[in-house]
């Protein structure tokens, strides 16, 4: 189906429930395995899942052998296969963790239905209408795929989300595909923008600007909004709004140091249920 423009799987067309917003055990020890390949091979893992080292392709047999165990072969064979890569996960904690997320999750909606609905939306229209944001039905749009300001709004849940980016589209969209790491629960005390799924997104509004101009219109608006709908992390001091890269960081782990003869790169996840990502350290050159 497509929702705002942006065509779903049937994976991806869902509402958030008590089971499906963070990462399962399987995709953990896939992910982890991922990395522990990377680090020891001191390879880079590209946006689409293909590993290499900078400047040089794996051979076609090896990438495809290490693409595909992620989502082809039984974790039973992959510890068989790769046993020097292979994870150990403590199900117990992965367990203890799984049952504090859901925690969070039953203690957000009773909060949610003790809030206003008419005082809700008088107050997220009036911060859209007061600060020039405009409602878009399509991510594809010119005005959703460059930079500027954005409003998520979740009406079934009286919630709201923003932020200050350089792509719009592409923030939205990593943040409907997005699971919560479970390792990240005890740095929680609610559910982050990045549990709830794409159709929970009910409205966007969006203010454009230049990029040069980003870090001016986040320091106009960061003081108005909304608080108390708020799913940022830590507000007031709404995280990610002042970088490239638009993420609630305490959700992902921490990059390991993949080192080789051209210096040192940090290894990142961007998308925990579909890809990995690796981008060169800022003082890398």
């Amino acid at each position: 189906m497509k929702y705002f423009g942006v065509t779903l799987a049937s994976t991806e067309a869902t509402h958030i429930t008590r089971d499906n917003f963070y990462e399962p055990l399987d995709l953990t020890i896939r992910k982890r395995l991922l990395f522990n390949y990377a680090l020891k091979n001191r390879r880079w893992i590209k946006v689409n899942g293909f590993l290499r080292r900078p400047g040089e392709w794996l051979n076609e047999k090896e990438a495809f052998e290490v693409t595909s165990l992620t989502s082809r072969m039984p974790l039973e064979q992959l510890q068989r296969r790769y046993p020097d890569y292979y994870p150990v996960i403590n199900k117990s904690r992965w367990l203890s963790h799984r049952d504090e997320a859901q925690r969070l999750f039953d203690a957000f909606i009773p909060k949610v239905k003790r809030r206003k609905r008419t005082r809700y939306d008088d107050e997220i229209a009036e911060f859209c209408h007061d600060n020039g944001f405009v409602q878009i039905e399509s991510l594809r749009t010119h005005a959703a795929r460059g930079a500027g300001a954005y409003v998520m709004v979740l009406d079934d849940y009286l919630s709201v989300y923003f932020s200050v980016v350089p792509n719009v589209a592409s923030s939205i969209i990593a943040h409907w595909d997005a699971l919560l790491d479970l390792d990240a629960i005890q740095s929680l005390d609610t559910l982050p923008i990045d549990a709830f799924k794409a159709l929970d997104t009910t409205r966007i509004f969006v203010k454009t600007t230049e990029k040069r101009n980003l870090e001016k219109l986040r320091s106009k608006l960061e003081d108005l909004v909304p608080y108390r709908y708020a799913l940022n992390q830590s507000s007031p001091d709404i995280p990610g709004m002042g970088g490239t890269q638009d993420t609630n960081l305490a959700l992902f782990p921490k990059g390991v140091e993949v080192h080789d003869a051209m210096g040192g790169y940090e290894l990142f996840e961007y998308d925990l249920a579909r890809e990995l990502n690796v981008r060169p350290r800022t003082d890398d050159h």
